[in-house]
């Protein structure tokens, strides 16, 4: 009776423990849905933000969401929307949480959305001057 128990605790810990790891794909990459302003600073403040200085944390969120780690290029792409995400940790022991993301709305309101909501991030506008511009947000050493 009692290996029963221990058995099953043991099946639920592996079922919540393989819950915390991403899909993974070699040739994984972005969904084909732009973001808002706002919506790219939500993701930003879930994943970067809220697990400063925890990358493991980082990647446990992600992959609570519906992320795919491309194991090529070590990035996570979301399923359906245009946005990516690089969690690392240096030797140096310096970190960085990193996100991509396409938008239909302007670099500042984009800039506007995710520095308002986690000041001191760097954004930066990565291919200017096609229909839909790409965005860069980075947070380091506070993952």
């Amino acid at each position: 009776m009692m290996n029963k128990y221990i058995a099953g605790a043991a099946i639920a810990v592996v079922a919540l423990v393989s819950g915390c790891v991403s899909p993974t794909s070699p040739t994984a990459g972005p969904g084909p849905r732009a973001l808002s302003a706002a919506e790219a600073a939500g993701y930003f403040v879930q994943v970067c933000d809220a697990n400063r200085n925890n990358a493991n944390a980082a990647r446990a969120t992600l992959a609570s969401l519906p992320f795919v780690l491309n194991t090529t290029e070590n990035r996570y792409y979301h399923e359906q929307r245009d946005l990516s995400f690089v969690i690392q940790t240096a030797a140096a022991g310096r970190s960085y949480c990193e996100m991509g993301w396409r938008s239909n709305q302007s670099f500042a309101a984009n800039r506007a959305a995710v520095t308002g909501a986690v000041p001191g991030t760097d954004v930066s506008e990565v291919s200017g001057g096609q229909s839909i511009p790409f965005f860069r947000a980075v947070m380091i050493d506070r993952i």
